[in-house]
């Protein structure tokens, strides 16, 4: 026991873990004697990090559940240094069945480990430099009969085959039922003119594994023979799989560039061509690529300028997408979508430029027609619509929101037509629009705030490609203006009809009435006042004042009358006709006045401005039959572009208002739209012409201004004249009439061709003083002109005259006597001394029917202004 060479034994104790028993070979494994020993335990010298192991095995014999261990561990040698040992450690039982004490075997293994770990570190070092290598290190040996083999492979083989080194040691068969059956036979007789040659053999092949499924395989082995003739290749296989792919890639790539329809390019760093394709030939109009290559790329622009910083920005690494105009060989121009970048090899390092070319002209092209159609849509000044086929609205333009009430076309879109059309028309249109797939007609539109107004719709219905219904587009035009300019139009007609009727009557009739009113004050300045005979002539005297009245009144509202506009002050003529209107309306209508201390002057004629005044406050006080009050106010105002906007045809300015408001029982909506209709009344039968406020309507259109009435059933009426504001004008003094008629011994020059007037006038003339020539056409005077000895004091001619009117009798006569005076005497002039119905300038006109006072005064006024100039 104690003899046993190398092995070290030693007997334990079980309860103290000392050595009882050592031989020598013990105490030199462990650098001990056999009484130092002795006086320590096995675990004292167990290395720390084994010893829990250790005292677990220990532990289990002592339990009984084995009968012993063995295990490799480290001891704690005398000198401090480690050993490695392989301890075998039996128990010996007593007969009650507890561990009387161990028999222990000990040996040094410690060279053993380090030759095995040397072994294990050089195989790792071979095996990490195989999986180095990217392939198969291998020996292939092929016999004489034909056999082979694989004597040595590296692990690799298992990727590059699918098979084991082990499979293919002595037989190789494996290895070719690898390759691709349609590369079997070129990799067998490569292998037999190798071995006829003894040249290295190289070849590229496909396998197909099981695992891997198709892969490519390049092989390279040099041949040895060997002394039984057989010979052995020392080679090295490796995967080409991705370079296989790599490679079909770039041929693919190659087919795609050259065959594809978009233009491409490349270039050199320094900008020259190196490669294009065949759409890019036919891009520039080019039959050959030897007509471009080597060319600056710069050069293919219609603006070289424009190509360099495009250049110089790839070249410094960025990216370019953007279009190009190109010149073609035939100097045409087209658009191009240029998109150009570096490429680089796999380092990273750029190698040159790629740019791709696509012609965009015809886009362009089509992209500006639509953005025409677009801007033409959103711009037009009718309103367009689009919805879906279930009616909700999904365009509008900027028309459509606007005639609709709304603030943007976000709110519409998302609406139904049911929110934009009346329900009546909305059930009578659609039907329509669908089957015809167009239809135009009037509708019923709804503004944003609920009000309606009268449209012009055209719609029409857009199909998709299976001819289902996809949209509906309307165009919406209002007509609300258009009716408004019928309905002037209309009233237009109804004046030029009156004006024509009224134009007609008016010379003859107003003829016919200066006679009777001449001969009318004749006879009554000659009768005595008792006569109870001039009663009867005054109310014929009165009659003749209505029909000339009326007649003025049709002229007034056809805009025939004529006026003679003057500097004035509505002021001065309200506060002159104060006492004159309250008799008018009687004692039980308050007449209140409220007029602007500063207010402005207006051009107006100021017998119009009296007739409209009375008119009003006639009107006024029919409208309140109880009693009520009449208030007259006046002001500056100013109407603005809304005003414009809210009022067609009135020029933003400043404006002089006169307004006239009653307390009465107002006016309908229905009466509000026809109430300076000519001959339209709502007052009872015999109490009203209905020319009174057409009349008023004419005379302030006349001269430029405009009526606004504001009334509603219950509450009374407010008329607003608007007249244009004058500034830095004097209003003209209206002179106060004396009680005794003017008289004078001046000669005058009478034209008239009606007999009855001709007569009634010579005789009222020289009842006043004056010599009297008088003559039935203007030929007439023309002639007798140039036989008086001396030139007349005034010219008294009628306007409407056969052949010559009075007028250019009037011019005539002047070239003879420059300073002669004239007087234009009409009921109707036909523009012959007016403008648009107002008196030119500088000349004085006797209005027919005129009476004795009348026509004595404006002799006189016109015989004293014609002496001081």
């Amino acid at each position: 026991f104690y003899d046993l060479p190398f092995i070290g034994m030693a007997i334990t104790s079980p309860l103290t873990k000392q050595w009882l028993h050592v031989n020598q070979t013990l105490c030199d494994i462990l650098g001990y004697s056999r009484e130092e020993l002795f006086a320590k335990s096995w675990a004292d010298l167990t290395h720390p990090d084994d010893l829990a192991a250790d005292v677990n095995a220990f532990d289990r014999c002592i339990r009984g559940e084995t009968q012993g261990y063995t295990r490799e561990k480290r001891y704690i040698r005398k000198d401090g240094t480690l050993i490695h040992a392989s301890v075998d450690v039996r128990a010996e039982r007593a007969a009650d069945g507890t561990v009387a004490r161990f028999f222990s075997t000990i040996a040094d293994v410690t060279e053993r480990n380090r030759s095995e770990q040397a072994l294990r570190e050089t195989s790792e070092l071979l095996a990490n430099l195989s999986k180095q290598i990217p392939g198969v290190i291998y020996q292939f040996r092929l016999f004489p009969d034909g056999h082979s083999c694989f004597p040595f492979a590296s692990e690799h083989l298992w990727e590059i085959y699918e098979v084991t080194p082990e499979e293919v040691r002595e037989d190789a068969s494996i290895v070719f039922s690898r390759l691709h059956p349609e590369d079997l036979a070129m990799v067998t007789a490569s292998i037999a003119e190798s071995a006829r040659t003894m040249e290295p053999w190289h070849a590229e092949c496909r396998v197909v594994l099981p695992e891997q499924g198709v892969r490519w395989r390049s092989g390279i082995a040099r041949p040895e023979r060997l002394d039984d003739g057989s010979i052995l290749w020392h080679g090295f296989i490796s995967d080409i799989t991705d370079r296989k792919v790599a490679e079909e890639e770039l041929l693919r790539r190659d087919a795609a560039m050259a065959a594809s329809l978009n233009g491409i390019a490349l270039a050199n760093l320094e900008g020259n061509l190196t490669y294009v394709n065949r759409a890019f030939l036919e891009l520039w109009g080019f039959r050959d690529a030897s007509e471009v290559l080597g060319r600056r790329a710069v050069e293919f622009w219609d603006r070289p300028e424009d190509a360099a910083a495009v250049v110089d920005a790839i070249v410094s690494g960025a990216n370019y997408s953007g279009e190009m105009t190109a010149r073609r060989v035939d100097r045409t121009k087209r658009i191009l979508q240029l998109n150009a970048g570096l490429f680089a090899d796999a380092k990273g390092k750029p190698l040159g430029m790629l740019a791709t070319f696509i012609d965009v002209t015809a886009r362009k092209e089509a992209e500006e027609a639509l953005r025409l159609r677009d801007r033409a849509v959103a711009t037009s000044q009718n309103a367009i619509v689009i919805c879906d086929a279930h009616g909700v609205i999904v365009y509008t333009n900027a028309a459509f929101v606007h005639m609709h009430g709304y603030d943007s076309a976000d709110e519409i879109v998302g609406l139904t037509t049911a929110n934009l059309l009346s329900p009546e028309d909305l059930r009578r249109t659609r039907p329509l629009i669908v089957e015809q797939g167009n239809w135009q007609g009037e509708v019923r539109a709804i503004r944003k705030d609920g009000t309606t107004f009268d449209a012009l719709l055209s719609a029409n219905v857009m199909l998709d490609a299976d001819g289902q219904v996809l949209n509906l587009m309307g165009s919406l035009v209002d007509l609300t203006e258009s009716k408004r300019l019928q309905s002037q139009f209309v009233q237009a007609q109804k004046m030029e009809s009156v004006g024509r009727l009224a134009g007609g009557v008016a010379h003859d009739f107003n003829n016919l009435l200066t006679v009777m009113r001449g001969y009318l004050d004749m006879a009554l300045s000659d009768m005595p006042s008792s006569d109870p005979l001039g009663r009867d002539l005054l109310e014929v005297s009165r009659a003749v004042d209505s029909a000339a009245s009326l007649t003025q009144q049709l002229l007034a509202f056809s805009r025939r009358q004529i006026t003679n506009p003057q500097v004035m002050d509505l002021n001065e003529m309200v506060t002159r006709m104060q006492g004159m209107l309250r008799r008018l309306v009687g004692e039980n209508v308050e007449l209140r006045a409220s007029l602007a201390p500063d207010l402005g002057v207006v051009r107006f004629d100021v017998n119009q401005s009296e007739q409209v005044l009375v008119n009003l406050a006639v009107n006024a006080r029919d409208a309140m039959p109880d009693g009520g009050q009449l208030m007259i106010e006046s002001a500056n105002v100013t109407l603005d572009d809304a005003d414009a906007r809210a009022w067609p045809g009135v020029v933003p300015g400043d404006y002089v208002m006169l307004a006239v408001t009653d307390t009465g029982t107002g006016i309908s909506a229905d009466a509000r739209a026809h109430l300076f209709e000519p001959f339209y009344t709502t007052k009872a039968p015999g109490r009203g012409t209905g020319l009174g406020l057409a009349m008023v309507h004419g005379a302030v259109a006349q001269a430029n201004g405009r009526m606004e009435v504001y009334s509603e059933p219950g509450h009374g009426t407010t008329f607003k004249l608007y007249l244009p504001r004058l500034r830095d004008a004097v209003p003209v003094a209206v002179p106060e009439l004396a009680d005794a008629l003017p008289t004078g011994d001046e000669t005058i020059m009478l034209v008239e061709d009606d007999d009855g007037i001709r007569t009634l006038a010579t005789r009222l003339l020289k009842r006043q003083g004056y010599q009297v020539l008088a003559f039935g056409s203007g030929s007439d005077a023309l002639d007798a002109a140039g036989s008086l000895s001396s030139p007349v004091d005034l010219v008294l001619t009628d306007v409407v005259m056969p052949k010559m009117n009075g007028r250019e009798l009037a011019g005539r006569l002047l070239q003879i006597w420059p300073t002669v005076g004239v007087l234009f005497a009409s009921g109707y002039t036909e523009n012959v001394i007016v403008h648009h119905g107002v008196l030119k300038e500088g000349l004085a006109f006797l209005p027919k029917p005129y009476s004795l006072a009348t026509l004595a005064r404006r002799v006189r006024e016109v015989l004293d202004r014609s002496k001081l100039a």
